[in-house]
């Protein structure tokens, strides 16, 4: 009885495996990115994405890049060019699929405008079967002991909890808060005729130009502004947009200070920071 067969045969299968995640990774369907946008009604946004773009980076692209290398080897060992290790060939493959587990944890952000939810789509299970079935060949073709083995579940659970934890933050970076200024004396760039020309803010308080002066409160985009002397008992509440560099463009929510006059130095107009 031939006894190389079982390990060729296992690394015929490893390397197909890993051949058939490098062609999934093609598939633009890997992550489903739903986004629900709340503001006037509620609005919902559904794409997906590959191995190898958006917030498939770097995550899934590190699984499908480190499927390609097991496959080169697991080919070389077959056209017998190297020996089979089994530590590295085994615990490799226990870290492909710790990072397709990362890629298929169900990731949520909870903006102030909008929420973000990133869960696996088709090509990703189908990588996890086929990073399991690597795994598996993996085990037949080398027989690695049990020290091995327990290293490798270790390797595959840590890789799967910080890969999880590292697509949970970056998903935080880019959607980001919503807030685009900062303390700071602002003057107004438009040169539009306004009855204001510098906005002051510090310390969750606000002073624009010499009548109108209060609390400044946010939430995402959103603005409030209150227990101004001009008019005690009005809020306002705008949105803020990024104007590009350090400048910021306000929107009117709502505003009946003073029959108006506070929302008419603000609404539209766009400011830039100075210090």
């Amino acid at each position: 009885m031939d006894t190389r067969r079982p390990v060729r045969t296992a690394l015929l299968i490893l390397i197909c495996a890993a051949l058939a995640i490098v062609a999934l990774s093609l598939a633009d369907s890997w992550i489903a990115h739903d986004r629900e946008i709340r503001g006037e009604g509620y609005r919902h946004a559904h794409t997906t994405v590959s191995a190898w773009s958006g917030v498939g980076v770097p995550v899934l692209t590190a699984a499908v890049l480190l499927a390609a290398c097991i496959g080169i080897v697991g080919l070389a060992a077959f056209a017998g060019l190297i020996q089979l290790r089994a530590m590295p060939l085994v615990i490799g493959c226990a870290a492909l699929l710790g990072l397709l587990g990362a890629a298929a944890w169900p990731v949520v952000h909870h903006g102030h405008a909008s929420s973000v939810q990133l869960t696996p789509g088709w090509p990703l299970i189908g990588a996890l079967v086929l990073g399991s079935a690597m795994f598996g060949a993996a085990r037949v073709a080398t027989w690695p002991a049990r020290r091995t083995l327990t290293i490798s579940v270790i390797i595959a659970l840590l890789t799967t909890g910080m890969g999880a934890a590292a697509r949970t933050w970056l998903l935080s970076e880019r959607q980001g808060t919503g807030r685009h200024w900062a303390d700071g004396l602002y003057v107004l760039e438009d040169g539009a005729a306004r009855t204001a020309d510098t906005l002051a803010l510090r310390d969750g308080r606000y002073e624009l130009g010499q009548n109108w002066s209060g609390a400044w409160e946010w939430s995402g985009w959103t603005v409030v502004l209150s227990a101004d002397p001009g008019c005690p008992g009005a809020r306002g509440a705008y949105h803020v947009h990024d104007a590009g560099g350090t400048a910021i463009r306000f929107v009117k929510v709502v505003d009946a200070c003073a029959d108006g006059s506070r929302a008419e130095a603000l609404d539209g107009s766009v400011w830039d920071r100075t210090e």
